[in-house]
């Protein structure tokens, strides 16, 4: 289930976000080469509209989703026409650095290059929200968790260092339920979960001034999966309404996940 580790007083509330800075893996990809992303107003994912991502070509994953259908208050509507009075610039940007196939080493580097960046160097801890979501290209390559997840704590400490303070960690999906039948399953995605919470728990009380967040993606793909009809999804075992390849989900998927993220969000109260 999703989890709210511990909220600081830089939380806001979701309404008062303004930038989201993503690191992760294929799930969360919107460009097909290492870029530094330079989200604007009229531009806010650094790239042209929805981006290169890993599910029908020309259609957002759950970040672009997020941007027009579900962050509280206005929404980003990437159709019409800057002169047109339907034109709204979006109030949330994605700085999204995330790669496909990225592991905990390839997300190393996306930290760097955030690190490296201009807007590295002018967080407002109250209205910007880091992301992590990778944990599946790790887990097909080892079973223990635990190296991965020590990085991500090293991330998420050289981020605070800088002024971050609000923190969303996303678990892992239910992989093994995929087409490609969890090829290197053997209960490993549940040992990462469990890790991953454990791990954000230690790193909370040594920075009592974070605010640290879990979604649990694997909870809202194993309910779509086990209510599929009732999620607008069709019965067939690996339904192409659901999976677009043998691991990656459809844009209709990620908009379950983006409206899914957003209620969580708005869930957690802001600090007084």
């Amino acid at each position: 289930m999703s989890v709210v580790i511990q909220v600081s007083d830089t939380w806001k509330g979701f309404r008062s976000i303004r930038n989201l800075v993503i690191f992760g893996d294929s799930y969360s990809s919107v460009r097909d080469a290492i870029q530094t992303p330079e989200p604007t107003p009229n531009l806010p994912l650094g790239t042209e509209w929805p981006g290169f991502t890993w599910n029908e070509p020309d259609l957002p994953n759950w970040v672009g989703h997020l941007l027009t259908k579900y962050a509280p208050g206005p929404k980003y509507n990437p159709t019409a026409d800057q002169q047109d009075e339907a034109y709204l610039a979006a109030p949330l940007l994605a700085y999204d650095y995330a790669i496909g196939g990225a592991t905990y080493s390839g997300v190393r580097h996306q930290v760097e290059r955030f690190l490296r960046s201009d807007y590295s160097k002018k967080i407002d801890p109250k209205d910007s929200l880091f992301v992590f979501w990778f944990g599946i290209n790790d887990c097909a390559y080892s079973s223990d968790p635990k190296p991965s997840l020590t990085a991500l704590a090293d991330f998420l400490d050289q981020l605070y260092a800088t002024g971050a303070r609000n923190f969303l960690l996303i678990d892992v999906p239910p992989v093994q339920n995929s087409p490609g039948e969890g090829k290197y399953y053997d209960g490993r995605f549940e040992s990462w979960n469990t890790e991953l919470k454990q791990t954000m728990e230690t790193f909370s009380s040594g920075h009592t001034d974070a605010t640290i967040l879990i979604f649990s993606s694997y909870s809202i793909f194993s309910a779509f999966l086990n209510e599929r009809k009732k999620y607008g999804f069709d019965s067939k075992p690996f339904s192409q309404t659901i999976w677009m390849d043998a691991l990656h989900p459809t844009s209709k998927v990620h908009g379950v996940v983006a409206e899914s993220v957003s209620t969580f969000l708005q869930s957690v109260p802001a600090s007084s």
